[in-house]
């Protein structure tokens, strides 16, 4: 699925247990919250630098890596722009459990990552 305007397109794979909305959405909704912060602190777009990103809220979870650590591929501009498309993907097929790949038109692979409940994502 190509993320509405940008470069990034996401496959999607692995479907598991139905989600609460409340939780994917609000988990989202902090996530960027928190990517937003590390642009500002940046003065705009820039690498993840852990060449990670996780975040959780109530019971859901978002993880996602960098396809090839050490080299950095995944930017915050990406990282915003999975969350999105997880958003619109799970708005139109329904809130669950789920693993996807992340594309970029200019980079190829560049990541992968799940959405779930539970303790602490580990993405491999």
């Amino acid at each position: 699925m190509r993320v509405p305007g940008s470069d990034i397109s996401l496959t999607f794979q692995n479907y598991g247990q139905l989600l609460y909305q409340t939780d994917v959405s609000l988990c989202l909704l902090e996530s960027m919250s928190d990517l937003f912060a590390l642009a500002i602190a940046a003065k705009g777009d820039g690498y993840i630098a852990s060449n990670k990103f996780y975040k959780n809220y109530g019971r859901a979870n978002v993880a996602m890596n960098s396809y090839s650590p050490p080299t950095q591929r995944l930017t915050i501009g990406h990282t915003v722009d999975v969350l999105r498309g997880i958003g619109f993907f799970m708005s139109l097929y329904g809130y669950m459990g789920v693993d996807y790949d992340i594309f970029s038109a200019k980079d190829g692979h560049i990541g992968i990552g799940l959405v779930g409940y539970g303790g602490l994502a580990e993405v491999t």
